[in-house]
């Protein structure tokens, strides 16, 4: 059962803003509980816009999102508390966070849901736990942390809310190895803890075939594919038409293949590339 579907959704941003265009048209996709979906595609193919129509920051032109099957904004007045469903951590965390601690600007999401003081400083020991932010981080302002604290803090602001589903705009931009497999880390557990969906946009294709049970392939506002990993990251042909890449994994086992080599192309991953070359060596890189 979907979670959350979009169905024909389009939007144009008004005639007065400086973008007037179509910046999403007729898009449709669901997301079932404990799945993630993948968004890729270049800047201003409509992703960000997407994600903020997903939860209610921006109301689509025409078509309809359904949360837990039932229309987003079928009830206005209650689109704020139905965006605590939906939480949404920005590709820049600076513009989320605003409390004179971070213990604070985690607490807030929590704290406007109606929770105790007990219940929330629960959350936050178990989020900031889990992130990596240490009682010293939490005791600061936000605006004294780094990049990647402050991507950490606006996360665990998101999670101590603990949402249905979860949509992260480019989540690791920035950061340094450690602190990519930390955030990932930290989004798997979330996600066996709650059995979340998760949406996540990112221009790593690496990342993406890890993380990922779908790709959604967005270019001009509108869908372009909508398949399993494997189905989108086969098809390159159709990505390098659009100016999308695939994993460096995938590149690597394209050329062997090509050389005559048997090798599988459907890998994405480092492990996987590993095993697949100590086989071939072992046999000499024959084909028998």
């Amino acid at each position: 059962m979907s979670i959350l579907k979009a169905k024909k959704i389009s939007y144009t941003y008004p005639q007065m803003s400086s973008v007037h265009h179509a910046a999403i048209n007729d898009i449709s996709f669901s997301l079932d509980r404990g799945e993630t979906i993948g968004i890729i595609g270049h800047t201003g193919s409509g992703k960000s816009t997407l994600l903020q129509t997903l939860n209610g920051l921006i109301k689509p032109d025409s078509g309809t999102i359904f949360l837990h099957e039932k229309d987003l904004w079928e009830n206005q007045k209650e689109i704020y508390q139905k965006r605590f469903k939906v939480g949404l951590v920005f590709q820049y965390p600076e513009y989320q966070l605003f409390e004179e601690t971070a213990y604070k600007d985690i607490a807030y999401g929590p704290k406007n849901m109606g929770f105790s003081d007990e219940e929330i400083h629960s959350r936050i020991s178990e989020y900031a736990k889990l992130l990596g932010i240490s009682k010293e981080n939490l005791n600061k302002s936000p605006f004294e942390l780094s990049g990647g604290e402050k991507r950490r803090v606006a996360l665990a602001g998101i999670l101590t809310m603990e949402p249905d589903i979860l949509v992260l705009d480019e989540p690791t931009a920035g950061l340094d190895p450690i602190g990519r497999t930390m955030l990932f880390k930290a989004v798997t557990e979330y996600q066996k803890k709650t059995n979340a969906g998760v949406i996540i946009v990112s221009h790593s294709m690496e990342d993406l075939s890890k993380m990922c049970d779908k790709l959604l392939v967005l270019s001009g506002g509108k869908v372009k594919k909508f398949g399993t990993v494997k189905e989108v990251f086969l098809d390159s042909e159709e990505l390098n038409k659009l100016g999308l890449d695939v994993p460096m994994i995938t590149r690597v086992m394209l050329e062997l293949k090509s050389k005559g080599l048997d090798v599988p192309i459907d890998i994405f991953t480092a492990d996987e590339c590993a095993e697949v070359l100590l086989k071939l060596i072992k046999r000499g890189g024959s084909n028998d």
